[in-house]
């Protein structure tokens, strides 16, 4: 039974680590990336069932990462849920056709909601492959959720 899994991109240290450590409690698998660069490499090699996007990153923000994840067919498909604390959130997800936002700071009742409104379990993948060695690459084991 492959695990449901997420790549959370986010440069906030604290941030990232709460969602983090509050998802893998959940039983999803998580990666990790502080940048968009990073989260590309990541979601090409490992192909999570969701990805959780900061949109104020250094090196390569979430604008971008959506700009170069939809021109690569490989990953195109797998849903974005965006984070941010930017006022308008919820038009910047719309732009970039994100499956939900949240508000920063995130809650975790409404982070568990995104995840379930994009149809990713912690029980299940949807058949993407899973990672070969979880030590890898950060890995660990729209509607409105304002």
């Amino acid at each position: 039974m492959a695990f449901g899994s997420v790549l959370i991109v986010d440069d906030d240290a604290d941030g990232l680590a709460w969602v983090r450590e509050l998802l893998e409690l959940e039983g999803y698998a998580t990666f990790v990336a502080v940048d968009g660069v990073d989260a590309l490499a990541i979601a090409r090699r490992f192909r999570p069932d969701l990805i959780l996007l900061d949109l104020r990153m250094p090196v390569m923000d979430g604008r971008a990462f959506r700009r170069e994840q939809a021109d690569d067919p490989a990953i195109a498909d797998i849903p974005v849920v965006c984070m941010s604390a930017e006022p308008d959130v919820a038009a910047v997800a719309r732009a970039l056709n994100a499956a939900a936002y949240l508000c920063k700071p995130v809650d975790a009742s409404r982070l568990l909601q995104a995840l379930d409104a994009a149809g990713v379990s912690p029980w299940s993948g949807q058949g993407r492959p899973g990672p070969t060695d979880p030590g890898d690459a950060g890995a660990g084991s729209a509607p409105d959720l304002r």
